[in-house]
């Protein structure tokens, strides 16, 4: 456990408060564990946190390590400290930008403040417009990017913001390999659901009826090691690039997936057999392909896999990238002009705004000039039956028989 009474300089990472086993859990984790090999760059004691306002869960014991969990709370109790690194996931940045605000008053008065977005999903990144708010709190603001393909100074560009890739880093050895004649005819899937997964399960299930299939939820990370071992095949309806796709090939299973250009790190990929252009395509040949798959043949898929992946995610890569990113070695640096690019956007977004406020008045007026008028019209049919009322009371028939509606009124009492 760290003395964070006793540290001026901390680098934190922030986690959801919900124990979780993903792989953009797991990265985090060993992105946390790796960067404490460089404490001689940064000085800084390194530990993992919960989102501001959230309590601690201690441990995460879905999956290994060696990790306390703290709150943020704890963190800010111990005052402020001369350093501060704060790693956000992507998808909770707004969320987090707002839950620290009532933290302000501690975060300006940190000498070294700095913010890293870590950017596993491109699709999950905020807004540009969004992200930059984070520039009120300090200038220091990074990326950190998962997916080589996203990696680019394009990327860097769009947020105005210094850009380092750091892929996650996948040890082999930790996966138990079976060869092909000790799998299991087993068939594992990811727990993600396109529309088109019922249709492509069902004619699985039918096809294959003495394979069990079995779908990744409720079970700690050995357990899904261990299913992954055992299975022959592997489909994951996500990214498609994911984890489910790594770890089959390193257990020595295959998986089938949908190419998404936006998460394979290149177009070899595309050309792999165990790889379809849609879910369509997947859904009509998936059954045949597993068919025409003899051991020869499913071997072959699996080396081919297992070759590219191991020399995407070398470990010497990974440690030096994280150095690198502590050193300020960035991989892309946003082009001079981008600031004035994203101010544009931030512009932009602000008169959208405006413009959607503007709108929500005008409609408000447009409702209360309708109002004015159905009230105006009523105080007018109203005036007009009064008028109508004293002209009838006033006139001489109304006056001449007073008398008879006196003797009918006598009358009716009588009755």
């Amino acid at each position: 456990m760290v003395n964070m009474q006793n540290n001026q300089r901390l680098i934190v990472f922030l986690i959801p408060p919900q124990k979780l086993v993903n792989g953009g859990i797991m990265s985090i984790f060993s992105i946390a564990r790796i960067s404490r090999q460089f404490k001689d760059i940064h000085k800084s004691e390194v530990l993992l946190a919960t989102y501001p306002g959230e309590k601690s869960y201690g441990k995460n014991d879905l999956f290994k390590n060696n990790e306390t969990i703290y709150s943020f709370d704890e963190i800010v109790k111990r005052g402020p400290p001369q350093s501060l690194q704060i790693h956000i996931p992507e998808y909770a940045s707004h969320d987090v930008f707002q839950g620290l605000k009532k933290y302000e008053d501690y975060l300006r008065s940190i000498p070294e403040l700095s913010i890293n977005i870590m950017n596993q999903n491109i699709w999950l990144m905020q807004d540009p417009a969004d992200v930059a708010n984070w520039f009120s709190l300090t200038p220091d603001v990074t990326q950190t990017i998962a997916h080589k393909k996203t990696a680019t100074q394009e990327i860097a560009n769009l947020y105005n913001l210094p850009s380092q890739h750091l892929s996650v880093f996948i040890d082999p050895s930790q996966y138990k390999w079976l060869d092909y004649d000790k799998k299991e005819d087993l068939i594992v899937l990811s727990p993600d659901a396109p529309d088109e997964k019922a249709e492509i399960v069902d004619k699985i299930t039918k096809a294959f009826p003495s394979y069990k299939v079995v779908t990744v939820q409720n079970m700690t990370y050995e357990d899904y090691k261990s299913l992954m071992s055992r299975a022959k095949y592997t489909i994951t309806f996500g990214e498609g690039f994911d984890g489910y796709y790594i770890e089959s090939f390193l257990c020595g299973g295959i998986a089938f997936a949908v190419y998404n250009e936006g998460f394979f790190p290149d177009k070899e990929f595309s050309k792999f057999e165990n790889l379809y252009s849609s879910y369509k395509d997947m859904s009509a040949k998936i059954i045949q392909d597993i068919k025409d798959l003899d051991r020869k043949n499913y071997e072959k898929i699996v080396k081919k896999n297992f070759d590219k992946i191991t020399k995407l995610y070398d470990f010497s890569n990974y440690t030096k990238n994280i150095k690198d990113f502590y050193e300020k070695k960035y991989h892309f640096v946003p082009d001079h002009g981008s600031s004035k690019i994203l101010a544009g956007k931030i512009l932009q977004a602000k008169d959208k705004i405006i413009a959607e406020q503007n709108a929500i008045i005008a409609h408000r007026d447009n409702l209360l000039e309708h109002k004015d008028r159905v009230i105006a019209q009523k105080v007018e049919a109203i005036s007009e039956r009064d008028k109508t009322i004293d002209s009838m009371i006033n006139s001489n028939s109304w006056k001449v028989t007073k008398p008879l509606r006196k003797i009918s009124d006598s009358l009716n009492k009588d009755k």
